[in-house]
This record gives C-alpha cells, structure tokens and sequence, in this order.
C-alpha cells in the first residue's frame, strides 16, 4: 500500500497573519468605545454568545462575522459614540480574532 502526499508551491496567504504583526491591541479602539466598560462587559459577551449559537462550527467567513460586529456595534452603542468601522483589514477586527482565535 503506497500513501501519497499532496505537497503544494504556493502558499495560501493569511490576511490575520498581517494583522497580528501590528499585534492589535485596546488601545487601537477608540477611547469612547472602551469607556464605561461596553466593550469587555457587553460587547464581547454579545459576540461570544453569537458564536457559540452561530452554524458556524471551527471558522466563521470573514465578511459574516464583519456583519455581525457591525450589528453588535449597533446595538450596544448609541447613536452618538463614534464606532469602529469592522472592516476585515482593520484593526478592530483583528483585535476580535485574537481574543476569539478566528
């Protein structure tokens, strides 16, 4: 019985992989977002519950969970504290997919 290995040249580039070298951090936020706690005490509960209800099991595409932060950012903001626009090459996604290992 012989076992082949399929071996590829070219390798696959890794946006997040960009992102982590900046090592997104809090301070990347606004302050505005990170003031009164939103962030740690409702935002990123809000995120972990969708995940752990969301159809998707080991990998969420990139532009669903932009949409989903967009839709949390909307409802635990009010309208008139500035938001983090959660586009997939900015810095307040990458944050997101570090503390969640997306």
């Amino acid at each position: 019985m012989t076992t082949t290995v399929k071996t590829e040249d070219t390798v696959s580039e890794n946006h997040r992989s960009r992102i982590r070298k900046g090592k997104p951090k809090n301070s990347h936020l606004p302050t505005e977002i990170l003031k009164g706690g939103k962030w740690r005490a409702t935002f990123l509960p809000c995120l972990m519950y969708w995940v752990g209800n969301s159809e998707y099991g080991w990998s969420i595409p990139d532009e669903t969970l932009s949409t989903v932060l967009d839709d949390i950012a909307n409802s635990v903001y009010s309208p008139t504290e500035p938001r983090r626009d959660f586009d997939t090459e900015g810095f307040a996604f990458g944050l997101v997919c570090i503390l969640f290992n997306i």
